[in-house]
């Protein structure tokens, strides 16, 4: 367009010399029209190379941003990854043990391998009731107990007495029964553990001590150095022995329970039995209890068959266990893990 303009005076000075201005006119007209048509075919150009460059430009600048956002989700999906890790390692359990009507070799192997390499035994739960047995039976070469806490429901509270009849009939084995036969039977419980607890006591290094609860008692917990067992993940269902949950120490769960227990270090408990503990300070807890302390011996023989007599015949099977699980059948006479 430029040009064009340019070339007119040349072409008019060179054309109005000789007069004619007819062919001035015409000249003009050619000059300009071809300076448009240079300055369409131009801009066409010009505008094509100019997208083109910004297309290249985004084309580049999007491939920069892309290659960058990958980058920054995996490393987002990384982080992820690693917090879902670190979330399932301290919060999941290590191991899962459905409820069951009868006795469990995969959970029973599991926990008296933990107890066997533990110098601690901490329980909470109604009656603890297979807890001196399971001292009782552990193998030779079992690491020595040093330390065990149970915390049971009291006797003499209602509260906590009511609630373990309520949680007790759950159970199929027990529906059909009265609410009064379901508290002797508890009572029961808690009166052979007791007396068991004593009658193993020199299975302990250090010593035993129970506290009472006045308040209901609705799970069951087994703590040792290296595991955490604990039954109240789920809703209690109508089986004997609940589903379960195990956790590794260092996870969240262990750490949390474990030091509920320790929480006691500082109250006196209800009774501290030691290997040097006499037979008349354990009646005397016993009578402020309200437990018959004449009937300690009947209690010992009758715990031993029912209880003692039941693990020590299914441990060493479940000790030799390989599958991933196994559960005999139900036994009647059963009524807590």
């Amino acid at each position: 367009m430029i040009l064009g303009v340019v070339q007119l005076p040349f072409v008019v000075h060179f054309i109005a010399g000789k007069g004619e201005w007819v062919g001035v006119i015409h000249a003009v007209s050619a000059s300009v029209a071809a300076s448009a048509i240079w300055w369409a075919v131009f801009s066409r150009y010009a505008e094509a190379e100019g997208r083109g460059f910004l297309d290249r430009h985004l084309k580049a600048q999007r491939g920069q941003l892309n290659e960058e956002l990958e980058v920054h989700r995996g490393m987002l999906v990384a982080e992820i990854d690693e917090m879902a890790r670190r979330w399932r390692t301290s919060s999941f359990p290590r191991d899962i043990y459905p409820a069951t009507e009868g006795f469990d070799r995969r959970f029973n192997r599991d926990l008296t391998r933990d107890l066997q390499r533990s110098s601690k035994y901490f329980f909470e739960g109604p009656t603890g009731i297979y807890v001196p047995a399971r001292i009782l039976l552990r193998e030779e070469g079992s690491r020595n107990l040093e330390d065990v806490r149970l915390k049971i429901i009291d006797p003499l509270s209602d509260l906590a007495m009511d609630q373990a009849v309520i949680d007790r009939r759950r159970k199929a084995t027990h529906q059909r029964k009265s609410d009064n036969q379901i508290r002797d039977e508890i009572v029961n419980d808690l009166y052979m553990t007791v007396v068991a607890l004593w009658h193993v006591r020199g299975q302990v290094k250090g010593s035993i001590r129970i506290w009472y609860e006045s308040t209901a008692v609705i799970k069951r917990v087994e703590v040792f150095e290296h595991a955490l067992y604990d039954s109240h993940v789920d809703v209690p269902g109508s089986e004997a022995f609940p589903l379960t949950g195990c956790w590794s120490e260092g996870q969240a769960t262990y750490v949390q329970v474990n030091e509920e227990f320790h929480r006691k270090d500082h109250a006196f408990a209800s009774l501290r039995i030691t290997p040097s503990t006499g037979a008349e300070e354990l009646q005397r807890h016993l009578a402020e209890r309200r437990l018959d302390p004449t009937c300690m011996e009947v209690a010992w023989e009758a715990y031993e068959e029912e209880y003692v007599s039941y693990l020590a015949e299914r441990l060493p099977k479940a000790l030799e266990l390989r599958e991933i699980e196994h559960i005999d059948q139900p036994d009647p006479k059963v009524v807590a893990r």
